[in-house]
């Protein structure tokens, strides 16, 4: 259904596109703001400088290379071996809620986990945001702890949800799955 691959220029205007979605921005921790062109371009060459510590790909469909949304890892750390979750954006709501989001994170942690030899991946969700979060934990991660009005959306402070996954906890769930990445690449 979906493959990943490494954000390209060429996907910025499609994602700054998406960026002036209010409805997609709520999902995410930080508040909304416009952004023009130009600033996602010079956040696209700012990443490219940065790759060592940053992991940001496009969701593309396998059947038209089509591009439906981006995920990323984030300040990946090669010394402790961890690195933060930065999410999924599907940038449009006909491609939520089919369990993209589940393959998605799974093909990222097989990567953060069996191609970057990290031990931990950890991420913040808006504890409201319930489907977000089941969808985290049928992927392994655990809930660590709440971190109260840490983040101010839509005039208003919201907590966050502080879950992460450790090499170990992923090994088991990627061997009770028979869909998970690791399974197929290996069949």
């Amino acid at each position: 259904m979906i493959f990943l691959r490494e954000l390209t220029k060429e996907d910025i205007p499609t994602i700054n596109n998406w960026r002036q979605s209010r409805d997609l921005q709520d999902f995410f921790a930080s508040p909304f703001r416009y952004i023009n062109i130009e600033t996602d371009e010079e956040w696209f060459n700012n990443y490219m400088k940065s790759r060592n510590t940053q992991v940001r790909l496009s969701i593309c469909l396998k059947e038209t290379n089509e591009i439906i949304g981006m995920a990323s890892l984030v300040d990946i750390d090669r010394i402790s071996r961890k690195a933060v979750y930065g999410g999924i954006m599907l940038g449009h709501v006909n491609n939520r809620m089919k369990g993209i989001g589940k393959e998605v994170t799974m093909l990222l942690l097989s990567h953060a986990f069996l191609d970057l030899n990290l031990h931990r991946v950890q991420g913040l969700w808006l504890l409201t945001n319930h489907a977000s979060i089941k969808m985290g934990e049928a992927c392994g991660f655990r809930r660590e702890g709440v971190l109260r009005n840490a983040a101010y959306k839509n005039g208003e402070y919201v907590d966050l949800l502080l879950m992460a996954i450790l090499r170990p906890e992923f090994d088991l769930i990627k061997n009770r799955d028979p869909q998970s990445p690791q399974k197929e690449n290996n069949s």
